[in-house]
């Protein structure tokens, strides 16, 4: 997804890639266990075109089909998504995590939130 921001005049163009969408993963810590159902992860590779712009995982939350949001939690086996005033040329990668429901990838969504969107900036498809 591209995704075009413009702030006071400046603009920000970045790519984000979502892969390797996994469902039902096992945490790496026998103590951590999904409290909602199941761990959901992707990978996420973010490169800026254009401008400024920094990401993290708390940008991120799974939509079930019926509505139910969940947002990203982490895992100490996981290396999370985050990037900081990343210039052009640059970019960073990492894993999301959610803890949703059994079920909930069937035809849920992946959202990407933005502060200047009404609503969220994108979606990929589970």
């Amino acid at each position: 997804m591209t995704l075009t921001e413009n702030i006071l005049g400046s603009k920000t163009v970045v790519v984000v890639t979502l892969t390797n969408v996994k469902y039902g993963v096992k945490s790496g810590n026998q103590y951590i266990k999904p409290a909602k159902g199941q761990f959901i992860t992707a990978d996420v590779t973010a490169e800026v075109r254009e401008g400024k712009y920094s990401i993290n995982s708390a940008m991120f939350k799974l939509v079930a089909a019926d509505g139910t949001a969940y947002d990203t939690t982490t895992m100490l086996d996981r290396q999370d998504i985050s990037g900081s005033d990343l210039t052009v040329g640059q970019k960073t990668n990492g894993t999301i995590v959610f803890d949703a429901g059994t079920g909930a990838q069937t035809g849920g969504k992946i959202a990407l939130k933005s502060w200047l969107a009404e609503g969220d900036a994108g979606y990929w498809t589970l």
